[in-house]
């Protein structure tokens, strides 16, 4: 798919070819894409400004194929609360997919092409306009993912998927087809603009410039309200692990954007928001996740052999991929389970939510949390 030039996050991301991981969950023909991710906070400011949001969206993108990988798994058994609970992990992907689209066209561009004047530089013409297509050909895909979805799952009045088709296999096959050309177009897209700007930016971009950049798009997030500390949740997400010491630091910055916390009246608001997310995040996302991937490991012959990492998730010695080293960011000393090393709320309900794609699927509960560490 492209993406061989990339600068690889983990040295495991390098391997070529199928990905055995997905071999091995789906026992398929079908193939996980190859996603790489760059580091971020290594002194590439031009480079940071972009990865902080693509490799948030990578990582979202691993995450559905593990989950396809464990329907497929379980295709005999597959449920109704399967679906429903695919749709509202989606539905926050979706949005905040929806949400940097916009981000990017209205700040992250015109940040880009100030640096790139900065440098007596301009990005070309016939680029911009590819760009532009590639975004039309994202919206193109999710589109028709939502029309199969829509078309093809009974739904009661509520917008749950109530029934399934009589043939769960071609159904999934067909689901995944769909859902494979949607991620083709996000990820031509990601890797086609950092082919343009890239280039034409690096050493272009200052720390500083960097920082209020950030420090503004940090407070944008904070406008959009519960979404946008949910989004933030994501961004953190690939660098929480194998880059602690640069997880840390961002999310001090983002929660301190008015003052330190309790010490003013809209940082207080902030943190106080931030902690509901926490709840809403692992609702909607995480714990979600957690259940396919224990899904995957209850219905495979092979399950023993491979222990359970973050959100359930494979740990070295169980399938490899090239995107293992990715996938697997469980710190040595985290517990089965946590949230990036971190203890994630307990008891948390969940209720029944709209599937239509693109549909944030919010659980406005209360649920137990209080105690409960960071994410």
């Amino acid at each position: 798919k492209g993406f061989a030039s990339q600068q690889s996050m983990y040295s495991h991301t390098d391997v070529e070819g199928s990905s055995v991981q997905w071999l091995i969950m789906t026992e398929s023909t079908l193939k996980e894409p190859i996603v790489r991710m760059k580091y971020y906070n290594r002194g590439d400011f031009a480079s940071d400004v972009m990865m902080l949001y693509q490799n948030g969206i990578k990582r979202e993108i691993q995450d559905i194929y593990y989950m396809l990988a464990s329907m497929f798994k379980s295709k005999g058994k597959l449920t109704t609360y399967d679906i429903n609970q695919f749709f509202i992990w989606f539905d926050v992907f979706s949005r905040f997919l929806s949400w940097y689209l916009q981000f990017e066209e209205s700040r992250l561009l015109p940040f880009l092409q100030k640096a790139a004047n900065k440098a007596g530089k301009a990005f070309e013409k016939q680029d911009m306009d590819l760009r532009a297509t590639k975004r039309r050909s994202i919206e193109k895909e999710l589109g028709k993912l939502n029309s199969f979805a829509e078309s093809t799952l009974h739904r009661s009045d509520t917008g749950v998927v109530s029934s399934l088709p009589h043939d769960t296999e071609e159904f999934l096959t067909e689901f995944a087809h769909r859902i494979d050309f949607a991620v083709d177009a996000i990820l031509d897209y990601l890797f086609l603009e950092e082919k343009v700007f890239l280039p034409v930016v690096t050493s272009h971009v200052t720390k500083n410039e960097k920082l209020m950049f950030e420090s503004e798009a940090f407070r944008l997030l904070h406008n959009v309200g519960l979404d946008g500390h949910v989004y933030f949740h994501i961004l953190l997400r690939p660098m929480k692990v194998l880059e602690p010491s640069a997880a840390t630091e961002t999310k001090h910055r983002y929660l301190n954007q008015y003052g330190a916390g309790f010490f003013s009246v809209k940082g207080h608001k902030v943190a106080k928001l931030y902690e509901e997310s926490k709840d809403v995040f692992c609702q909607t996302h995480t714990d979600i996740l957690k259940e396919f991937l224990q899904s995957w490991n209850a219905n495979s012959s092979k399950a023993a052999q491979y222990p359970m990492g973050e959100f359930g998730s494979p740990l070295a010695g169980g399938p490899s991929s090239k995107n293992l080293a990715v996938l697997n960011d469980n710190p040595p000393n985290a517990k089965s389970g946590d949230v990036g090393g971190e203890e994630k709320p307990k008891n948390l309900g969940r209720s029944k939510s709209s599937v239509v794609l693109g549909r944030f699927a919010r659980n406005k509960s209360k649920s137990a949390g209080s105690g409960s560490k960071d994410i």
